[in-house]
């Protein structure tokens, strides 16, 4: 497994970890849930959660890097959307990847 330095800014968003911790859901691919795993920020794909689960690394304002636990499947970007009170709505996924298009996933919270 890879191990990748929490940045400092990351230490003051796990305080607001609440708002982003949850289930969410898309359409098509089905469910995702965001929980504490050894106290830090996870991620876990449910339907491919043997391949598609791995810690949350924060980058900026609305943007967390996401390194999977299967070291075949690149890092990847999970973009965070709000509505007009600043309540986290879902998330999309960057990861660029030839076998599957994760740039049509849209995560809603639930």
């Amino acid at each position: 497994m890879r191990k990748e330095k929490l940045i400092p800014r990351f230490r003051q968003t796990i305080l607001f970890f609440s708002s982003y911790k949850g289930e969410y859901e898309d359409k098509v691919y089905g469910k995702a849930v965001i929980r504490r795993k050894e106290g830090k920020p996870y991620l876990e794909l449910l339907p491919s959660k043997h391949l598609l689960s791995g810690y949350l690394y924060y980058l900026d304002e609305n943007t967390f890097k996401v390194i999977f636990h299967d070291e075949f499947i690149s890092p990847g970007k999970i973009a965070f959307t709000y509505d007009a009170s600043q309540q986290v709505q879902g998330f999309t996924i960057d990861l660029p990847s030839d076998d599957f298009h994760f740039k049509y996933l849209n995560f809603d919270k639930r």
